[in-house]
C-alpha cells in the first residue's frame, strides 16, 4: 500500500503554484498522514528556501500515533515571510512511513505584482504594414513581456512609457491581440497576464 497523505495552506492568497502573503505577514502549511497499508505513519512541515522564518529544514516528524501502525499524524507549522523578502519562500509538506513512500507538496509564497498598460493599442482597425508602439510596466519594477497573436507581429519587453515595443500588423482583416505578462522575480509571484 501507499502513504496516505493531504496537505494545506491557510492565511495566504493566491492559487496554486504561486501564494502570495503581504511583506513581514504569516502563513500556515498543514501536513497529514496516514495508514494506507504502510506501517508507522508520520508527517511533517519544513522550510526548503527563501525569505521566511523559521529555517528549519530537518525538523523532527510527528507520529501522533505513537508507534502503532495504525492512526494518522499531522503536524502545522505557520511561517512569516520577510519584512524585506529577497526571495520567494518555499516550504515542504511530507509524509512518510516505513514502506508506501514519501508523498509531498511543495508552496511557494511571494508578493504579488501587477500589469499597467501605459501606452495602449490605438483602437479600431489597423492597416496592413503599418506599426503601432506600446508599452506597460510591473509593480516589481521588472520588464512586461508583450507577445502578438493574430494579425500582427513584433513584441518583445517594455518597462514603461520611457520603452515601449512595436507592434506591425501583418494582415489587414485578421484581429491583432497583444498579450502582457511578467514571470515570477526574486520576491514577486508572476503576474496575471493582461
Amino acid at each position: 500500500g501507499a502513504v496516505g497523505f493531504s496537505s494545506s495552506i491557510s492565511g495566504a492568497g493566491g492559487v496554486a503554484p504561486d501564494y502570495e502573503v503581504l511583506p513581514g505577514g504569516s502563513f500556515t502549511i498543514t501536513a497529514k498522514g496516514w495508514y494506507d497499508g504502510a506501517c508507522g505513519p508520520k508527517a511533517r512541515v519544513k522550510y526548503v528556501s527563501g525569505s521566511c522564518t523559521p529555517t528549519d529544514t530537518n525538523p523532527g516528524w510527528n507520529k501522533d500515533h505513537g508507534d502503532n501502525c495504525w492512526g494518522t499524524s499531522t503536524q502545522t507549522k505557520t511561517f512569516t515571510l520577510s519584512a524585506t523578502p529577497t526571495d520567494r519562500c518555499v516550504v515542504r509538506a511530507e509524509a512518510d512511513a516505513n514502506s508506501g513512500g514519501s508523498p509531498s507538496q511543495d508552496y511557494t509564497i511571494g508578493i504579488a505584482q501587477t500589469i499597467t498598460i501605459d501606452t495602449a493599442a490605438p483602437a479600431g482597425p489597423r492597416t496592413y504594414g503599418t506599426t503601432f508602439n506600446v508599452a506597460a510596466h510591473a509593480t516589481s519594477g521588472q520588464p512586461v513581456t508583450v507577445t502578438p497573436s493574430g494579425g500582427c507581429s513584433g513584441g518583445g519587453l517594455t518597462n514603461g512609457a520611457g520603452s515601449p515595443v512595436t507592434i506591425t500588423m501583418t494582415s489587414g482583416t485578421t484581429a491583432c491581440s497583444l498579450t502582457y505578462s511578467r514571470a515570477p522575480a526574486n520576491q514577486y509571484n508572476p503576474a496575471p497576464n493582461v
